[in-house]
């Protein structure tokens, strides 16, 4: 006779799905955060899943990436959607029909701008962060007094040319 399971013994399934290289610093210390402050409220244990669209590089996807992710999580009850920058989130809302229509979607990492313009039947939860770029060239400019130009360096990528739209009126500032 085995002891029967209560819905604490079962594992939460969480996707965390980011639009560019989960594997950047930035992304590990907030994904490490996350991890923790989750173990400490939760009554249950979490199985984390990750995925990746890697949009920010390489645009956005193929349909076939949803359909491969509705093959892959057939079954597995995800309870939670987190979505890690914009390209995610765009992925998102166009397959989110297809994937995981019912489980609760966050985000991080996305631009206030980007925030604003979301469907108001988005359905999404989340803080968007708001970059302090004249605050950070004002710090590295205290840190280094003598500095007489500033290099910005850039992708081509949509994440790149937004955060670029962002940073542009600061450095006007500077300038």
């Amino acid at each position: 006779c085995q002891p029967a399971t209560s819905a604490t013994d079962k594992p939460a399934y969480v996707l965390v799905v980011t639009g560019t290289d989960p594997y950047l610093p930035a992304f590990l210390s907030i994904n490490e955060a996350m991890r923790a402050e989750v173990a400490r409220r939760s009554p249950r244990s979490v199985t984390w899943l990750h995925e990746s669209t890697d949009s920010a590089r390489f645009g956005l996807p193929a349909p076939m990436l949803a359909e491969l992710l509705a093959r892959k999580y057939q079954g597995v009850p995800i309870e939670a959607v987190v979505l890690a920058t914009e390209p995610a989130i765009e992925f998102y809302l166009a397959h989110r029909a297809l994937l995981w229509p019912h489980a609760p979607a966050f985000f991080h990492s996305i631009g206030p701008d980007f925030a604003r313009k979301l469907p108001a039947d988005a359905g999404l939860a989340g803080v968007p962060i708001d970059l302090d770029a004249a605050g950070s060239i004002r710090i590295a400019l205290a840190l280094q007094p003598q500095a007489r130009k500033l290099l910005v360096i850039n992708g081509q990528s949509l994440f790149d040319r937004t955060r670029w739209e962002q940073l542009r009126p600061a450095l006007a500032e500077f300038a």
